[in-house]
């Protein structure tokens, strides 16, 4: 066997191993233990998969980050809190996060109340920072 058909066969391998890699980190699914996450408007792919990783939603930012760099939508994260559990993938997460499936949370706002009065509410309610309103 010639030395370029050797080194032409090697790259194949790797590039074989490569490609199996990637697909089991997306494809792979573990179990998320309930899990509430708040991605603010405007977050960074790269911040989001760090705090995704750090709670255990993830097995790892950069396999999360790799696969949003092939999405075209991966700009298109939308913000909100999100619930993740059960068995889920990095695709099923991607997913999630593009598709916007936030929690909604139902708020009855008595009248008369005045604006700081409706946002202290909002922040009770669910539970967050009284300055993220």
């Amino acid at each position: 066997m010639s030395g370029w058909l050797k080194a032409g066969f090697g790259l194949l391998l790797l590039l074989f191993i490569a490609l199996a890699v990637s697909y089991f980190q997306m494809n792979h699914k573990h179990l998320i233990v309930a899990q509430t996450m708040v991605i603010a408007h405007g977050s960074a792919s790269s911040h989001v998969a760090k705090r995704l990783e750090k709670q255990g939603i993830i097995d790892s930012s950069l396999w999360f980050r790799i696969y949003g760099k092939f999405l075209a939508e991966a700009t298109q994260m939308k913000a909100g809190e999100y619930q993740f559990s059960g068995s889920m993938s990095v695709q099923d997460v991607w997913a999630k996060l593009l598709q916007g499936d936030v929690v909604l949370h139902q708020v009855t706002i008595p009248e008369g109340l005045r604006t700081q009065e409706v946002l202290i509410l909002l922040a009770k309610q669910t539970s967050t920072n009284l300055q993220d309103w």
